[in-house]
């Protein structure tokens, strides 16, 4: 009896130790197989392309002109501009743009496309802008969540902001102090200077003053929307220029697309304006809204089934801003996606930011 224990352990040794010895034999075969295919791959990647039209201002990237690109042997392949200036053509014309792909082996295939840069002419349809800006301006009147005060009316910053001009003359002389203010709950320091000139008896002529903000404590930020409200009516009006572009910039890769374009819904503009405003003043640039944890459509009571944020800090140029949205791989996916049929866009500018916040929903 022990003699046959001693017989089927030994059988069954010599079959384990020899299927681990042909497996291995196998792999080490395939590898060989593999190494020999890779030394002696000649063969180019095989590289789609396609031509890509954009606005000025925009930008592109080299993945924007490949449909496919596949080697025989490895499982990507890597594609560039044939020369570094190909990434950089800003001005509207158009462009012979040189890609290449190439593999492991620095097999490269070469595929020249055409890059078209509209010019500002192209850009926006001009009824299509009017339309936008009073739709966005009507709603100022009737939306609860906003007000528009004509009789308190404020001077908002133009969108490019530029200090006063100064005339330093004979004599000028500048002051400078520090103020403190509260501002929706944030203490600020603003670094205030007054330039004038003093005359020989003794009088002084103010001629200008300018005013930069130093910092603020921002974690006492609590302002409520009905806080935001006033000032929320006041940039939609002076912005609506912009959100407008931005709108119908989206709007025109959708159709470009196949798909339908966004439907303005103001009281999504409105919720934008607000976000853009809060994101500002509190300097928190989280999805998480700051002092609750409330999706703002929620509070404003908008109705949808699914929704994408997108929020964007010191960019002013709108054909640029739209750009951002499409790079943003998750706001992509729903600018693409027939299931999101509205758009809502707002634009504030507070401390010497600009704020953007885009929101699309199904």
């Amino acid at each position: 009896m022990k003699k046959w224990k001693a017989w089927l352990i030994g059988i069954t040794v010599f079959l384990v130790i020899g299927g681990i010895s042909f497996g291995t034999y196998l792999f080490i075969q395939k590898s060989m197989a593999d190494l020999d295919a890779k030394k002696s791959d000649n063969e180019s990647p095989v590289l789609e392309v396609k031509d890509v039209t954009i606005n000025k201002g925009e930008l592109y990237k080299v993945e924007d002109f490949v449909n496919s690109c596949e080697d025989n042997l490895s499982e990507e392949c890597s594609i560039e501009f044939k020369e570094k200036k190909m990434a950089d053509y800003q001005e509207p014309g158009e462009y012979e743009i040189v890609l290449r792909a190439i593999d492991d082996k620095e097999n490269e295939t070469l595929k020249t496309v055409k890059l078209t840069i509209k010019g500002d002419g192209e850009i926006i349809p001009e009824e299509e802008k009017t339309e936008i800006k009073e739709s966005l301006q009507e709603s100022i009147e009737t939306n609860p969540n906003i007000e528009n005060k004509t009789e308190e009316i404020k001077e908002l910053p133009p969108l490019e902001v530029k200090p006063p001009k100064i005339l330093m003359e004979e004599g000028t002389a500048k002051e400078e102090f520090i103020e403190t203010r509260d501002v929706y709950g944030t203490t600020c320091e603003y670094l205030v200077t007054t330039y004038y000139t003093t005359y020989t008896d003794g009088t002084k002529r103010e001629m200008g003053t300018t005013e930069s903000l130093i910092d603020c404590t921002y974690s006492t930020y609590n302002a409520t929307l009905e806080d935001l409200a006033y000032e929320a009516g006041t940039q939609m009006v002076t912005y609506a220029d912009y959100i407008a572009d931005v709108i119908i910039l989206l709007n025109q890769k959708r159709v470009e697309n196949g798909l339908k374009e966004f439907v303005l819904d103001v009281e999504l503009s409105v919720a934008a304006e607000l976000r853009s405003l809060e994101v500002g003043y509190s300097n928190n640039l989280s999805y998480t809204r700051p002092n609750t944890t409330q999706n703002i459509l929620d509070e404003l009571a908008i109705s949808y089934q699914d929704s994408g944020e997108y929020i964007l800090k010191d960019i002013s140029e709108p054909t640029i801003v739209a750009s951002s949205v499409l790079q943003n791989e998750n706001m992509n996916k729903l600018i693409y996606d027939d299931f999101y049929t509205r758009i809502g866009v707002g634009l504030a500018f507070v401390h010497n930011h600009y704020y953007w916040t885009i929101y699309v929903v199904a």
